[in-house]
This record gives structure tokens, C-alpha cells and sequence, in this order.
């Protein structure tokens, strides 16, 4: 009876605990809602009637793919829209055919960005000149090395008397804690093909190998080379601003005015009179944020599409609810779906990968060779390992000017935690095994020589499989392939010379050469997936993090997974992978 009693009142009680969650899931959402409503109303989209300049800052960061990202902080929920590059450098790009926009305006205050999204946008303001003649005014008090480089496509380049232009160049490297495992008591056991194949040195050693060294040098020098050419004032020769960056990092304020790197003024305020006087405009009002803006085109709707699907992040064999990976299940829908979409002409594959799981590359690989639409690769910022891998069987392949790619290699991470675990802090892992493979990765001891010539096996044949698949998709011998590879990085110039990749260009040449392909003269641009409803959003943040609702969830007697960790250390242990964590100035 007391069992019957316990039972019964244990499912009272979880009937309950449901109900209240659902109605506090219900009044949290409502309150986030209602809390949003004035955001709502400021971020509403605009068509201009009036003139107006265009105002563009990048304080909020630059996405791959656009996100909405919400806020716990303070007493309110707040909003963080972080715009997706594509849909920003469109924006900027098609303004310069909307009558309603004068100028361009750039606060580069305050700013973090990374080289090859500064270059991205450089290069839609770029377009945005050549098409309309219309000037662009930068302003910023101090200015670094990737927001000078956005600004010197400006016609007008301000700052402060009291400001600072800083332009130390670029930097690339990895973070090594060897030396901690070492003291730790941890080692790593590394199985890799080829001298290139650096991806682990940040496990066991304290500084770059020669080899990444060689690498990163050449990507980093073929940087600085586009980047000194660019920010170069017309009244002085690029070899001058050269010596002098090498002896000093800082241009001060009457430097910078002699040498026409900028034009000094007081403040943002009396440059913001100045320009909306030019233009006969009210101060306050003569200004729309570029996030507000919408291009005056006409109607697409009807029109042929070209799919942008985006393939974002570490290939991993399964993820968390997070979009930020990239895994077989979720890249098979939305690639089927712009395949299975009658009004897709052509697709246009979007690559910001350093590669990762092996099996889950060659699935992917097999679904873009067998597409009954042309497929046109546009790499992003990395494509490198796995993420070269899936760009390998596309018609065309695109990279930009900024891009990091190749790195055809294979390596295998396995830890060995037996001085750690068993000699310092007493642990042990022991085992009753049906056969002598059983504990094979078992981590208080080391493999044995069998268990090492199983897996220098496998990573061979796929190192083999790797480079044959590119072979077959760039019409190259095997052997040249292999001579490529070796777990080589190259910038994207190298790639181009090498045959790894056709042309030097952006996500926009992508489109237009996947149009021209599919034989469209005028079309509409869909992007895959689409962005997420704020409530999405929130529904994800709250699976990934823990906030609120998965409390109140939990109140409910519904249990979350937690989070798959992705790791060097995954289940299979053969990885696509780039090098190393490329750690990158953002200034």
C-alpha cells in the first residue's frame, strides 16, 4: 500500500511539476517578448524615401552565417542581431544603385574584426565606388591594422588630434601547452603523414615547428604585401610607408596628416555637420544605420534561385543543437533541399571549415560529386583539410584573397594519461577482455607495436582515399596531389598557382559564375539554412547553456542532454584537420 501510495503521489507530483514549468516556460517567454518590444521597433527595416548616408560601424561582430543571439544580462533581455557577411556586403554593394543614398559613412571606433571579413567588406565598398561614384567618409580616433585597411578605400580618411593610426602588420600562430602536459603527466601519442601535418605540435612542444613556421610566413607575407599596397597614401611610394612601419608600429596625428594618411578634426559630431551640410540633410536624422537599410531593387521573388548553402565550422560525425558544426544529417537537408527545389538553378557552396572527422568529409564529398546541379565553391576565411576536402568535387572553385586552404592530410591524436592518472593521483583503469583489442586507446597505457602498425593503417588509407578524391575532382595526377599535400596550408594566390583552386574572388563572383553556369540572367539569391525566429533562438540557447528555461525544463521532469564536447581526442581518432588552431590578430 505505502509502494501504491509513493507511486501515486510520485506521478501527482510530476503532473504538477510539469504544469507549473509550462506555465513559467510560458511567462518567461512572454516577458522576453514583451521586454524585446522596444528593440523590435528600433531595428525596424527601412526603404528609404529620403536622402539619407548610409551609416555602417562593426562594433557588433561579423557572422559567417547571421545570428541572433539573446542577451541574459542586466534586467532585461536584450537582442544581439550579429549581421551574416553576405547579407552586409550586399547591402552595401546594391546601394550604390538606390538614388536615396548619397554616402557612405564608416565608424571604425571600437572595432574587432578579423582580416579576411575586413577584406570582404573593403572589397563591397570597393564596388560600391565603381558603380556609383558616390563618396565614402571613415572616421575613427585611433585606427589599427584591419580597420585602416577598411578605411583606406574611403575618399575621406578622419580621426581625431588626439588620435593614433597603429599598424603593426599581421600575426598568426597557436597557443602550446606541451610544457602543462608535460608537468601533468600526460603525453600524446601522434600518427601523421607528412612533415606539414602540424596539427598536434601545440600538444607536445612550447613553439612553432619549421615547418608551420614556412607556412605561416608565406600566408602571412602574401597578407601584408595586399595589405601595405592598399593602405599606401597616393603622395608617398609604398616602399617609404614599408621602412617606416618597420621602424615604428604608430603614426601620430600630424604624421598621418603630412603623409596623407588622414585628415584631422575635432570631432565625430562637427564631421557628421560637415557631411550632412554637403548633402543638405538634417544632422540627427540624415543618417540610417546600415542594419535598418533596405535595398530599393526590385521584386525577386519570381525569379530563378541560386542557393547559398553553408557548410560553417568543425565537421564532427554528430553535434549539439548548436548550427555552429558541421554534421552529415544536418548538410544532407540542406543541401537536399536546394537540390530538390525545382526554382534552384544552380548552388553556391559556402566553406568556413578547418576540416575534421574523415568518414563524415567523404560522405559529404560523394553528395556534392553525385548533384544534378552545378555546384560553385566559395571558400571563406578557412577551407582547409576536411573543409578542402568537401570543395574538391565543385565546378568551380573560388577563394578569397584572405583565405586559408589546402592542408591534405591526415593525423590521428591519441593521450596517454598513465603518469598522471596511476603514478600521481592513483587511478586505474583495468579490464577482463574477450580479445587482446578490447582496451585498445586505453589511457594508462601505451599501444602496443601491433596496435601502432593498425593504426599507421589506417591512417594511410586515408591519407590515400584523401588525395585520390582530389585527384579525381581537380584532374590531377595522384602523385602531384601527394606532393601538394603532406598537410601543407596555402594561401589562396599558392592554391590558385598550384591548381588547387580556379579563381581569386569573393562570395558575390561565386554566384554570378554558379548563374552563368546554370544560364540565368537575372535570379534571386536564397540562403541555406535560413536564420532563426528569435524564439529559435532562444529554445537553442537555452539546450546549449543551461539559462532558465532548461531550469524550468528541468522542474518539469524533462531531462536535457548535455552538450557533446568536440575534442582533438574524438572516437575514431582520424581527422581532416587544419594544422592547428590558427590564432589571428583581430585589430
Amino acid at each position: 500500500m505505502k509502494t501504491l501510495q509513493k507511486l501515486i503521489l510520485g506521478c501527482l507530483g510530476l503532473i504538477v511539476g510539469i504544469i507549473i514549468g509550462f506555465f513559467l516556460l510560458v511567462l518567461l517567454i512572454g516577458y522576453i517578448l514583451v521586454s524585446m518590444g522596444d528593440l523590435s521597433k528600433e531595428t525596424e527595416l527601412k526603404t528609404l524615401s529620403k536622402p539619407k548616408v548610409l551609416y555602417l560601424n562593426f562594433r557588433i561582430p561579423i557572422a559567417e552565417v547571421a545570428e541572433e543571439d539573446v542577451d541574459f544580462t542586466g534586467q532585461k533581455f536584450s537582442l544581439i542581431k550579429k549581421p551574416g557577411l553576405y547579407e552586409l556586403t550586399e547591402k552595401i554593394i546594391r546601394a550604390a544603385n538606390d538614388p536615396n543614398v548619397k554616402a557612405v559613412y564608416l565608424d571604425l571606433r571600437d572595432v574587432t574584426i578579423k582580416a579576411p571579413h575586413a577584406d570582404a567588406i573593403r572589397e563591397a565598398l570597393t564596388r560600391f565606388k565603381k558603380q556609383s561614384d558616390k563618396p565614402i567618409y571613415a572616421f575613427a580616433d585611433i585606427y589599427t591594422t584591419n580597420t585602416y585597411y577598411i578605411a583606406s578605400v574611403a575618399d575621406s580618411i578622419f580621426m581625431t588630434q588626439s588620435g593614433n593610426i597603429i599598424l603593426p602588420g599581421f600575426k598568426m600562430g597557436s597557443i602550446f601547452i606541451g610544457k602543462l602536459l608535460e608537468k601533468l603527466g600526460v603525453s600524446v601519442e601522434v600518427f601523421r603523414i607528412g612533415k606539414y601535418k602540424t596539427a598536434a605540435e601545440s600538444l607536445y612542444s612550447d613553439e612553432l615547428s619549421p615547418e608551420s613556421r614556412e607556412m605561416l610566413s608565406e600566408v602571412i607575407q602574401k597578407w601584408d604585401s595586399i595589405w601595405l599596397k592598399s593602405i599606401t597614401p597616393e603622395i608617398v611610394t609604398t616602399k617609404y610607408v614599408d621602412r617606416l612601419l618597420d621602424s615604428t608600429p604608430v603614426i601620430y596625428p600630424e604624421q598621418a596628416k603630412k603623409l596623407g594618411f588622414a585628415i584631422l578634426i575635432s570631432d565625430e559630431d562637427t564631421l557628421k555637420r560637415l557631411i550632412a551640410n554637403k548633402f543638405n540633410l538634417n544632422y540627427k536624422s540624415g543618417f540610417i544605420s546600415i542594419s535598418k537599410y533596405v535595398p530599393s531593387d526590385k521584386d525577386r521573388e519570381n525569379l530563378p534561385k541560386i542557393a547559398v548553402v553553408y557548410a560553417v565550422g568543425s565537421i564532427v560525425r554528430s553535434g549539439n543543437n548548436s548550427e555552429k558544426a558541421i554534421t552529415w544529417n544536418r548538410f544532407r537537408k540542406h543541401f537536399n533541399k536546394a537540390v530538390e527545389d525545382d526554382d534552384v538553378a544552380a548552388i553556391v557552396l559556402r566553406i568556413n571549415s578547418p576540416g575534421g572527422d574523415a568518414f563524415v568529409a567523404d560522405e559529404i564529398w560523394h553528395l556534392i560529386k553525385r548533384s544534378p546541379k552545378p555546384v560553385v565553391v566559395s571558400m571563406g576565411a578557412l577551407a582547409a583539410s576536411g573543409g578542402y576536402y568537401i570543395a574538391a568535387p565543385a565546378k568551380i572553385i573560388f577563394a578569397e584573397p584572405f583565405t586559408i586552404t589546402g592542408s591534405i592530410g591526415v593525423i590521428a591524436i591519441y593521450p596517454n594519461a598513465t603518469e598522471l592518472l596511476r603514478n600521481k593521483l592513483g587511478v586505474n583503469f583495468d579490464y577482463v577482455k574477450s580479445r587482446p583489442w578490447a582496451d585498445v586507446g586505453n589511457p594508462v597505457r601505451e599501444f602496443t607495436e601491433e596496435e601502432k602498425q593498425i593504426i599507421w593503417h589506417s591512417v594511410h588509407k586515408i591519407y590515400n582515399q584523401f588525395i585520390s578524391r582530389v585527384a579525381e575532382s581537380r584532374n590531377l595526377p595522384v602523385d602531384s596531389v601527394d606532393k601538394l599535400g603532406r598537410g601543407r596550408i596555402y594561401s589562396s594566390f599558392r592554391a590558385q598557382q598550384v591548381g588547387l583552386i580556379d579563381s581569386i574572388g569573393y562570395l558575390q563572383n561565386a554566384i554570378q559564375t554558379a548563374a552563368r553556369i546554370a544560364e540565368v540572367t537575372e535570379y534571386n539569391v536564397v540562403l541555406i539554412p535560413e536564420k532563426k525566429s528569435i524564439l529559435q533562438q532562444l529554445m537553442q540557447k537555452a539546450l546549449e547553456e543551461d539559462l532558465p528555461i532548461s531550469t524550468f525544463l528541468h522542474l518539469a521532469g524533462v531531462k536535457l542532454e548535455p552538450n557533446e564536447l568536440q575534442s582533438w581526442f574524438n572516437s575514431n581518432g582520424l581527422l581532416y584537420r587544419l594544422p592547428y588552431y590558427l590564432w589571428q590578430n583581430e585589430k
